[in-house]
């Protein structure tokens, strides 16, 4: 049994201990380490009406040489209209909206705290506006209605109804989300229900959203009956009487698969569980990126190029200060981070890098930036945080980075000549899951404007592993400045001359390492 604390008031000064079962699957726990605990982060902690996790603090201070001692400063509801102001007022709980700073405290209690929250900054100063983000999972109030604030009840038992998030919040249209129920046999696993469609909730009822629930998602190979795709539920974030608040049923009969297929088991940032903290830190840009990406990447699992070794343009010789170079990443193997050279010791074949953190100007990189993913061109900053490599196997290629008007802030763009791998079908709503199940186009960078970037598709000549032309049938395309996105990373790539008698000349030899598998053979 795990165990959490209802957070102190003045009418209980000591806090109060809630017992609730164990997952089956996935340790929750992992997901409020105390490593975990940084400034600035803003964490959910279990309220003192239900215990369920509604109440948020921003962390300020972390005490070392300190078992568990942090400073936080409440948030507090900040009402935007007059139906919120009556709500706030009778002190019923408020778990989306509009927040503002309030007093400090210290504590040394992590069983207070449930998990990390994703945040933007609110239109007023010190102001934080907390909504559900697609992909979640949120409890809802069953038989909410806006008039509980006029007919106060101090007795009042909250009933939930469990959903997944499948759109982020939209002022003035609301959130859409579907009911997810209880699958019969499993302490907290949760499918998408069969018999009920996706619905609504409107912005003037983002009141009804009650509390976020963390999740792990399941493969469905942990054990037999386990629905792939489905979602195991923190049960610290569930009512205790979770078999009368939920009734179970049978997988066959009222629920369905979610229609994901993910390749790894995964928590609720879309990565596997033994990535936990590092998830925390893709939201927060806070990688130690130098670890992640000799971990992530090994040459040798590639196949031998046929005409060109790229290895040769990464030798330690090349590798100058002040350059900026491709990195890959722990995220999908691809060469998406980006650092700028600070030193190089040939010698002992060290290089030193400081690296670049992306800044998001349009609203869907911003968004894209808050799901973790990787931003593969676009703004970027060199931050002060420095990594020192004793090898190149983590470097791709040098990368044409341009300097924009601020200090320290390049711009990386798709350049004419330049080989991309552009992601097909992309959408600007795309979530984690769309992102690890995508696929690829590949294209050679023909034009760029004022009004985009224009682009030829290339195919894959036969009988050869990495060898690329033109498709004379496709039309060249423009990307427009907006859908850059669409941009998942450059592909170093060698313009072949002579090789095979010269029939090959004006083709492309690309980087295996940086070419998405199901795009060669490794067979031939």
């Amino acid at each position: 049994m795990g165990t959490k604390r209802k957070e102190r008031t003045d009418e209980t000064p000591d806090p109060i201990s809630l017992s609730y079962p164990d997952p089956e699957f996935f340790d929750f726990d992992e997901c409020r380490d105390r490593s975990l605990f940084e400034v600035d982060q803003i964490w959910a902690l279990y309220d003192d009406l239900d215990g369920m996790p509604r109440f948020y603090a921003r962390i300020r201070h972390i005490y070392e040489n300190q078992d568990f001692k942090v400073g936080f400063t409440w948030l507090e509801h900040d009402p935007s209209n007059a139906a919120e102001m009556a709500w706030s007022r009778q002190q019923l709980p408020v778990a989306c909206g509009s927040f503002r700073r309030g007093k400090a405290e210290v504590s040394q209690d992590p069983l207070m705290f449930s998990h990390i929250i994703s945040w933007e900054k609110g239109k007023k100063k010190n102001g934080y506006d907390i909504y559900p983000k697609e992909g979640e999972v949120w409890a809802v109030y069953k038989g909410w209605d806006i008039a509980w604030s006029s007919d106060p009840d101090d007795d009042r038992t909250f009933e939930y109804e469990i959903v997944e998030v499948l759109s982020d919040f939209v002022a003035g249209s609301g959130i859409n989300v579907i009911p997810l129920v209880k699958v019969e046999g499993f302490v907290s696993l949760f499918v998408r229900a069969k018999d009920k469609a996706p619905y609504r909730i409107l912005s003037s009822e983002i009141l009804r959203f009650s509390h976020r629930v963390p999740f792990h998602r399941m493969t469905g190979a942990e054990r037999d009956g386990v629905p792939q795709g489905s979602f195991e539920l923190d049960t610290a974030s569930l009512p205790i009487n979770m078999e009368d608040a939920f009734p179970s049923v049978p997988l066959e009969c009222g629920t369905t698969k979610t229609g994901i297929s993910p390749k790894s088991s995964t928590n609720d940032a879309g990565v596997g569980p033994a990535a936990v903290k590092e998830i925390e830190r893709v939201r927060r840009k806070e990688f130690d990126h130098s670890q992640l990406a000799t971990t992530f990447h090994c040459s040798d699992e590639y196949p031998a190029p046929e005409f060109c070794n790229v290895d040769d343009g990464k030798l330690i010789n090349r590798i100058q200060p002040g350059q900026i170079w491709a990195l890959y990443s722990e995220i999908d193997k691809f060469p998406k981070y980006f650092g700028w050279i600070h030193k190089v010791n040939s010698v002992d074949r060290l290089v030193e890098l400081k690296w670049l953190e992306v800044r998001p100007r349009r609203e869907e990189e911003k968004r894209w930036n808050r799901k973790g993913l990787p931003i593969g061109c676009g703004t970027f900053e060199v931050i002060d945080e420095c990594e020192t490599f004793d090898s190149t196997d983590a470097f791709s290629h040098l990368v044409n980075a341009r300097l924009r008007g601020r200090k320290h802030q390049y711009e990386i763009l798709p350049s004419v000549g330049e080989i991309w791998a552009m992601y097909k079908n992309w959408r600007p709503c795309w979530n984690l899951f769309d992102f690890e199940n995508c696929e690829f186009d590949v294209v050679e960078i023909c034009e760029r404007s004022g009004a985009g970037t224009k682009v030829s598709l290339l195919t894959k000549v036969d009988g050869n592993r990495a060898v690329f032309m033109p498709d004379k049938k496709e039309k060249v395309v423009t990307i427009l400045e907006d859908e850059y996105l669409r941009f998942s990373h450059q592909i170093p790539a060698f313009q072949l001359t002579d090789q095979k008698g010269g029939v090959l000349r004006g083709y492309w030899e690309l980087d295996l390492a940086s070419l998405p598998e199901a795009l060669f053979n490794n067979s031939c």
